[in-house]
């Protein structure tokens, strides 16, 4: 199932974890191949973030310009402000809608797999459900909508423990080193031409850090690494990338 697993390591590195998910279940990848590649993932993302958050910062120096302060985004920062204002009904309330549009993509999701294959087609569906949420992000008062990143945010960390506990580094010693080289090839392969690209392109270093944690591990890990940095104006043009790379990476998988 090289070609299967193929399309998962496109997604993950575009999105995240639940791309992988996604994309080995609309794929029919068996379950075996899905609980591998999980694990060579978190052994080599572990390998990758220790490096980067480590020697990996000052070596970009040497060869990426710094980061212009000049440039921010105010937009994001006041949704996550104006959230912390509101009081526990106003929270519990845009907890429910958030919920209910989560749950009208999925209906609708479903809608559209049995009017186009007859039956609940996961591929379809996946691919429905992340155009329309897509889709949804394009009305002004859904995206700025107060907590819709906080609620996100949460479910994503929920669901990426639940993959986790998949997980087994037994199964990765025991297992076929073949999964291990795979997937280092695509990591460490993509990862390089990245900052090889910024270099030429003249991206900064900052931009270059983030804009590569979102790609590889998602939104998640924006944040600590702009701690890292001590830099907060990268913090939501950081977050906004992984997003969108959760949002693309199901079809950018499933295509390859």
């Amino acid at each position: 199932e090289v070609w299967k697993m193929a399309g998962m390591m496109v997604g993950v590195y575009t999105g995240g974890t639940p791309n992988l998910m996604a994309i080995g279940k609309a794929l029919e990848v068996r379950e075996d191949v899905f609980v591998m590649l999980n694990t060579v993932d978190l052994v080599l993302g572990g390998t990758y973030l220790l490096f980067i958050m480590s020697v990996g910062v000052k070596l970009l120096t040497l060869f990426l310009k710094p980061f212009d302060h000049s440039v921010d985004n105010k937009e994001d920062e006041a949704d996550i402000l104006n959230w912390k204002k509101l009081g526990f009904k106003q929270k519990s309330w845009h907890t429910l809608v958030l919920i209910g549009l989560g749950g009208l993509c999925v209906g609708l999701s479903l809608i559209i797999s049995k009017l186009i294959t007859g039956k609940e087609e996961v591929s379809v569906i996946i691919l429905g459900l992340t155009a329309l949420a897509v889709g949804f992000s394009f009305v002004p008062k859904i995206r700025h909508f107060e907590g819709s990143q906080e609620i996100g945010q949460y479910l994503l960390l929920s669901f990426c423990v639940a993959v986790g506990s998949l997980a087994n580094t037994s199964q990765l010693l025991s297992g076929s080193l073949w999964y291990f080289l795979f997937a280092a090839v695509v990591m460490f392969g993509s990862i390089s031409l990245h900052f090889l690209c910024c270099f030429f392109l003249k991206i900064d270093r900052d931009t270059a850090i983030i804009t590569s944690m979102a790609g590889i591990f998602g939104p998640a890990f924006v944040a600590p690494m702009s701690q890292v940095l001590k830099n907060r104006s990268i913090l939501f043009s950081g977050v906004t990338t992984g997003l969108v790379g959760y949002a693309i990476g199901n079809f950018a998988g499933i295509i390859s």
